[in-house]
């Protein structure tokens, strides 16, 4: 095995003396990544010749690669890795603001901008750095940046930093056109903990473009906001895109077992989407039996069966009358 290790070796290594730089590029990317391996494995290439194949690469963790090997190149230094900071890549951003840290030992003039890097892993290790090192207030950098032409990465580093005190400055952001913004500012006030407008997710929740509808639904989720199996039903039957259905229906499923059962009931069919019937009927057969049942939601369970008869897979109507006898009921 070891000879024919050497023999590859040997062979990538002639292939490399063969060819220009430029070459490497329009390869397949294993067979790059081979390339790469035996040029800085066998020493083949200078620091110049790394660099500007990581500067032609397209591929992040290939990207990643060469910069680990550039970085711990002797020649190298904070200076020249600099341009690191500003890669495509947000894995290399990440390491080049960890390597020129650990060279220096400290921060440096211009870091505070890396606040706003589109990378929350960059984000963070950038507060981490300032926090320890000394430099502007980050809360009311953020907030500074809040009406910047493009402020989404002040929005979500300003929720990722501070969990309260910024509902009012953060709502105001959804004043602004950008989809983006908004989607930036819901994901964001769902991280608040003094937040408690539920009703504006809802609003969002419903909404047709698809990226505020989701990002209204995982702050909902995150929030642990619940709007009751019979609202939830209702918009349901009302809705209009398949999105809305989709997130609607998960928020229908994290309602109470028994107050959710007959809503469920109604929407199962036989002849429904598979991977939709399977989590509304999975939403049915799971139910919890310590809880207390109002005669009013007993009758409206047996009136959705009714509905539903002929429709259920076998046995599942008479596990839920089985169980119906053994709950506890409270008034009303």
């Amino acid at each position: 095995m070891q000879a024919l290790e050497e023999q590859i070796e040997e062979k990538l290594s002639r292939v490399l003396q063969e060819i220009e730089l430029g070459e490497i590029s329009c390869m397949e990317s294993a067979v790059r990544m081979a390339l790469y391996r035996t040029a800085v494995g066998s020493a083949l290439w200078s620091l110049e010749e790394m660099e500007a194949c990581q500067e032609r690469e397209k591929e992040s963790c290939l990207k990643r690669f060469l910069v680990r090997k550039i970085f711990s190149h002797p020649e190298c230094t904070p200076e020249r890795a600099e341009r690191y900071l500003w890669d495509t890549s947000s894995q290399v951003r990440r390491m080049a603001v960890e390597y020129r840290y650990e060279r220096l030992k400290s921060g440096w003039p211009g870091l505070d901008r890396m606040l706003l890097d589109k990378s929350r892993g960059v984000r963070e290790y950038v507060v981490y750095i300032l926090e320890k090192h000394g430099g502007p207030d980050i809360r009311e950098y953020y907030l500074g940046h809040l009406e910047d032409p493009r402020p989404e990465n002040a929005i979500l580093g300003l929720a990722e930093y501070s969990r309260s005190g910024n509902v009012l400055p953060l709502v105001k952001c959804l004043q602004r056109p950008e989809r983006s913004v908004l989607k930036c500012t819901l994901l964001a006030l769902g991280s608040q903990e003094d937040f408690s407008d539920e009703e504006l997710f809802w609003g969002y929740l419903l909404e047709e473009r698809i990226e505020l509808s989701r990002a209204a639904f995982l702050s909902i989720r995150k929030k642990r906001f619940h709007f009751g199996a019979e609202r939830i039903y209702g918009a349901y039957r009302k809705a209009e895109y398949a999105h809305q259905k989709k997130y609607l229906l998960k928020l229908l499923l994290a309602e109470s077992s028994w107050e959710r059962l007959p809503f469920l009931l109604r929407l199962y069919r036989r002849d429904m989407p598979e991977l939709e019937g399977d989590q509304i009927l999975s939403g049915i057969q799971i139910r919890f039996m310590y809880a207390q049942v109002s005669q009013v939601l007993h009758r409206d369970i047996l009136s959705a069966l009714e509905e539903c008869r002929g429709e259920l897979p076998a046995g599942v109507e008479e596990g839920i009358l089985y169980d119906l006898r053994f709950l506890a009921h409270r008034p009303g």
